[in-house]
């Protein structure tokens, strides 16, 4: 641990059934034992202290808060998160601050603070900031940096201007060891044992359309000798993709705290990510899923796109299928259903050793050291 103080900010609501929120409490803890105080601003009222008094604003996420780490919840009205962080940061902090926020990264880059902003989706980013002013800005510090979560985002922002030396890629993570070492059983907990009946193929996440919930719901009219899980959305969202389908081998089920998801996914045979080929989200994401998939060492099929390239690669640590081609899934899925032993073994091996390249702790040191690297 250095003496260093390192100050975290993040408009995702904590707890929250969101991807976002997950990144998050993660990255705070994996910062933690790297710094002596961490502070963590975050947007919340009173409801949030009250989670944050009782020890249950990470729980949902099978973590304590790090002793070191000082929560402080900002509120959202008057002048909005943004603003309102701005002014809570004291005047004398002179340490290194990491926010996933482009508008708090621009005014603090502006005033030359030893800021680094964590870029999600380039073209977002765009609709909350003036770009080039932003870059300008960024270029223009001693001490700014940008933290891009795939390529696709980096070479976004090069051409756009940015100073190649202002700028790292650093993919998510996972703990690996909280998923290959899961205890199975979260698919009978959730379904009762008829789930059992049928080889599983389970998806986690959203149920927006680029993330492909409905195509697999299409898929599993076509394999009857399945059972398809998608679990995510809200109650809503759940029921009325199920109200679609009326397959009996389709179980949904809305999203669930994510403590949960580690024995979930060590219960099914398959794990899917059947990704659209288009969407605003599509080229620049980096899923967790992925790396948590990884780490189970379950059979994993995905979508073939460039975004997931650099961690994928077929045959040896997944099978990839023509994205939106429901064809190309089922036919993998069979192959899959019918693999050898040692095929599957090869599998698992090379997964979890993508999963350990690519842990928490790994890329919170990596970013970390890179921003006092920036100051030097």
């Amino acid at each position: 641990m250095s003496d260093e103080s390192y100050l975290y900010i993040a408009k995702s609501k904590i707890p929250s059934r969101h991807a976002n929120s997950v990144q998050v409490v993660n990255m705070i803890c994996a910062f933690a034992p790297l710094v002596q105080r961490l502070d963590a601003y975050l947007p919340g009222g009173f409801t949030k202290r009250l989670y944050l008094w009782t020890g249950r604003l990470f729980a949902n996420y099978g973590f304590s808060i790090p002793d070191n780490v000082r929560v402080h919840f900002v509120s959202q009205s008057g002048h909005g998160f943004e603003e309102n962080v701005l002014r809570k940061i004291p005047s004398t902090f002179k340490d290194k601050i990491f926010t996933r926020s482009a508008p708090v990264a621009w005014k603090l880059a502006e005033q030359n603070a030893p800021v680094l902003f964590e870029s999600h989706v380039f073209s977002r980013d765009a609709k909350q900031v003036p770009m080039s002013q932003f870059i300008q800005a960024v270029n223009a510090s001693s001490t700014a940096g940008i933290v891009g979560i795939s390529q696709e985002i980096s070479d976004s922002y090069l051409a756009a201007g940015l100073r190649e030396r202002r700028l790292m890629t650093s993919a998510d993570g996972v703990d690996p060891a909280i998923f290959s070492q899961a205890v199975a059983g979260g698919l009978g907990h959730l379904f009762g044992p008829r789930i059992y009946d049928r080889p599983t193929l389970v998806y986690t996440g959203s149920l927006s359309p680029e993330k492909g919930a409905t195509f697999l719901a299409e898929a599993a009219s076509r394999m009857r000798h399945v059972n398809f899980i998608i679990i995510g959305g809200n109650a809503k969202q759940s029921a009325a993709l199920a109200e679609k389908s009326k397959c009996d081998n389709l179980f949904m089920h809305p999203s669930v705290p994510h403590k949960k998801i580690p024995s979930i996914l060590q219960d099914a045979d398959m794990l899917v990510m059947p990704y659209m080929p288009k969407g605003d989200l599509i080229p620049y994401m980096s899923p967790l899923k992925l790396f948590e998939y990884l780490a189970t060492g379950k059979p994993i099929l995905s979508s073939d796109l460039t975004v997931l390239r650099p961690f994928l690669t077929h045959d040896e640590n997944c099978l990839l299928f023509l994205p939106g081609s429901l064809e190309s899934l089922c036919a993998q899925i069979n192959r899959l259903l019918t693999m050898t032993p040692e095929n599957k073994e090869r599998l698992r091996d090379n997964q979890l050793r993508s999963a350990m390249c690519h842990t928490w702790t790994n890329r919170a040191k990596t970013i970390l050291d890179w921003h006092r690297g920036l100051l030097t």
